[in-house]
């Protein structure tokens, strides 16, 4: 098997849910988004990479069996406890990481995966697992930390490069320090993920550019409320182009 970076955030004693610390516009908007895509029920669902459980709430009531999976024993212990604490007895959880994925073929109804492809640097065996794992017309969730959103594509602009939106290359936005440990830290080209998994046998059914509200001047200035309305808003403006700092992406296995 390649050999694969891993975000260890165990070994950097990183605790994840620091970073949602005045992040209520960003988590706000993900549960809504999320909420949105997901079917309303279901039999068995697994959330890759996570960590404390931050999106529990919305798919722990909708289904069955939900496997919280992730490299962080830490993150896991946290999410635990949070379903404990909420009642959810459909919530199990499992440590690995998500290039192996320790589950049987055709698992699960639904995978959603939120946060975690920044930190992927082989998204074609990793697209290869969740096939495998998927059942057949099962629903894929995946958020692409865009490459070519607005603020980037302007950004490339002013330097001279105004085919930049055209390459799809990944882009290293440099390593990511967290607690003093490096790691990698990456943005994609919408078109090069769904390209991939077009490959692996999926279907894209939906789309949503998110977060397309994300300064912060204007988080200085507006409430939470209101930028998550201004969001909503941009959504079917930003979505055809790809102009905000997260792509949402729902797909269906049509084939194996």
């Amino acid at each position: 098997m390649p050999k694969h970076n891993i975000a260890d955030y165990d070994h950097s004693n990183y605790d994840y849910r620091t970073y949602w610390r005045n992040r209520d516009y960003e988590n706000e908007v993900e549960h809504k988004t999320l909420s949105s895509l997901l079917p309303l029920t279901g039999t068995s669902l697994l959330d890759i990479g996570g960590s404390f459980g931050r999106l529990m709430d919305i798919y722990a009531p909708r289904f069955d069996r939900t496997v919280i999976y992730d490299y962080s024993t830490q993150a896991l212990e946290q999410a635990q406890k949070s379903a404990d604490s909420h009642g959810y007895t459909s919530i199990e959880t499992k440590q690995g990481d998500a290039y192996s994925l320790p589950f049987e073929d055709n698992s699960f109804d639904v995978i959603i995966m939120v946060r975690v492809l920044h930190h992927i640097d082989q998204p074609e065996l990793l697209f290869s697992e969740i096939t495998r794992i998927l059942k057949p017309q099962g629903t894929f969730i995946i958020d692409i930390p865009n490459k070519i959103h607005l603020k980037n594509r302007l950004t490339q602009l002013m330097h001279g490069n105004p085919s930049f939106y055209k390459d799809e290359t990944p882009q290293q936005i440099g390593i990511s320090t967290v607690n003093n440990e490096e790691g990698i830290f990456i943005n994609y080209h919408p078109k090069h993920i769904i390209d991939l998994l077009n490959k692996k046998g999926f279907s894209v059914v939906q789309k949503k550019s998110i977060l397309n509200a994300r300064l912060p001047l204007l988080k200085k200035i507006f409430s939470t409320n209101f930028l998550v309305a201004l969001d909503m808003l941009l959504q079917p403006l930003f979505t055809p182009d790809y102009l905000g700092p997260q792509i949402w992406i729902t797909c269906k296995l049509t084939s194996k």
